[in-house]
């Protein structure tokens, strides 16, 4: 003979907490801790940098070299925090990003890491008049274990030998050149 037991069981819905936590918390590298601060005005409304800066094909089109960003990590289908992505160098050299904080058309914060060098950088996207955008980019590294060195290694690094500002600029005329494209009239 057996016996049965009715046994009530609860359930809790811990997502809501979660989408909590993960808006409080912010990943943030403010002016004061970057080494290197670039900032430049684009005559293109937030949301279209904010796609420039974030889609891989586009991405590509602005590098300082031929890249490849391949999308490995993907938290619910998108780019988001958590996201990883690996932008290919060449036959042998990659560099993993991953997604720290994610505030889309406001801000992004990465953590970039290739061989000894890693680096945390902040996009900052504010409206200016005339609907265009002030990117700010704001990057801390490390690159030896002598931390003292790392400021002026690092600042050498994204200021001379592959320039933060230069990139900017390529990524102004990228998207300039896109939107010509996009406004040219077109032959039946």
């Amino acid at each position: 003979m057996s016996t049965w037991a009715i046994r009530k069981t609860y359930s809790l819905d811990m997502r809501p907490r979660y989408e909590a936590l993960i808006s409080a918390r912010r990943v943030y590298v403010t002016p004061e801790e970057a080494h290197v601060v670039t900032t430049r005005d684009l005559p293109m409304p937030p949301p279209l940098v904010w796609e420039w800066l974030n889609d891989p094909h586009k991405r590509a089109q602005y590098a300082h070299e031929k890249v490849e960003f391949v999308p490995v990590v993907r938290p619910f289908g998108r780019t988001g925090v958590g996201a990883r992505t690996h932008c290919v160098h060449g036959k042998r050299t990659a560099m993993v990003e991953t997604v720290l904080d994610w505030r889309p058309f406001d801000y992004f914060t990465v953590e970039q890491a290739m061989g000894p060098f890693g680096e945390r950088a902040t996009f900052q996207l504010t409206p200016i008049p005339g609907g265009g955008t002030r990117l700010q980019l704001m990057e801390r590294g490390r690159l030896t274990s002598l931390g003292f060195l790392d400021r002026a290694l690092i600042t050498f690094m994204l200021t001379k030998l592959v320039p933060t500002a230069k990139l900017l600029e390529t990524l102004d005329k990228c998207i300039a050149a896109d939107l010509a494209r996009q406004r040219a009239p077109t032959i039946e």
